[in-house]
């Protein structure tokens, strides 16, 4: 706290001077009320944090092009904001802006639009609108599956996203498959002990505590596996329900109705 009170201080002074040597529009102000935004930030102060960004943004608006970076970095860190204050609402429509802005000069593939997508899912999810969430959840995997390494344990982190989504709608079968794939980039990635591996067990666990209808869940799988039998080859990357699987998955049933 001591270090971001001598920043805030630092830069405040520095905004005096440019706010009586500079044009009211001069870049250089957007960049310092940005600086005391992200130390209001840092120190939970949330709404003197919007107060500046909002100042950067009519800044910006002003000497920037409609389709520069910096806006949409601006758009998200007030979007952020809102949703530290629980605005998500608010938080959706400046993420949204940024999004337009990524998706009209970044690569398809940029991880800057991974974030984005998983903000906008964030905020879906806490206002608990799932299958909006899980859509952007999935536009976000999508783009982290074609950027990172497969074993990448933010892969892992968007699949424990999309999993989750799934087990909120109830559909659990889809769920505990993305929570397998976490699982299986954290143990290879991540000590035993670390706090997300113990959670993606949890998430494993709820997963089978909810299945208590053993013979639907049966049923379930035998029907899912039939249906993408007919409509794909069965060496497909989106072939996900294999008999291997079907195996696993009852067998972890199995376990957890003997324990």
């Amino acid at each position: 706290m001591g270090q971001d009170l001598k920043a805030l201080s630092f830069y405040k002074k520095a905004l005096e001077i440019q706010q009586s040597t500079l044009p009211s529009n001069h870049p250089d102000l957007a960049i310092t009320y940005n600086s005391i935004g992200l130390i209001y930030n840092t120190m939970g102060e949330y709404l003197k944090a919007l107060s500046c960004y909002e100042d950067t943004l009519k800044i910006q608006q002003k000497s920037l092009p409609i389709n520069h970076l910096a806006l949409a970095d601006t758009y998200t860190n007030i979007g952020l904001m809102h949703s530290s204050m629980h605005k998500y609402l608010e938080a959706i429509s400046y993420y949204k802006k940024a999004l337009q802005i990524q998706k009209a000069i970044l690569p398809f593939n940029d991880l800057s639009l991974a974030t984005t997508y998983n903000n906008i899912g964030r905020a879906h999810a806490a206002k608990e609108n799932y299958s909006f969430a899980r859509n952007n959840y999935d536009d976000a995997l999508k783009i982290q599956e074609n950027a990172l390494p497969s074993n990448d344990p933010l892969l892992a982190e968007a699949y424990n996203n999309v999993g989750e989504m799934y087990r909120l709608t109830g559909n659990y079968i889809t769920a505990l498959q993305y929570y397998k794939k976490a699982l299986k980039i954290q143990e290879e990635q991540l000590p035993p002990n670390h706090s997300s591996l113990a959670k993606t067990k949890s998430n494993i666990d709820q997963i089978y505590n909810s299945m208590k209808n053993y013979e639907k869940v049966i049923s379930d799988l035998v029907k899912m596996f039939k249906i993408q039998s007919k409509l794909l080859p069965s060496n497909h990357p989106t072939f996900d329900m294999s008999s291997e699987d079907i195996a696993t998955i009852l067998e972890g049933l199995h376990r957890y109705k003997e324990a």
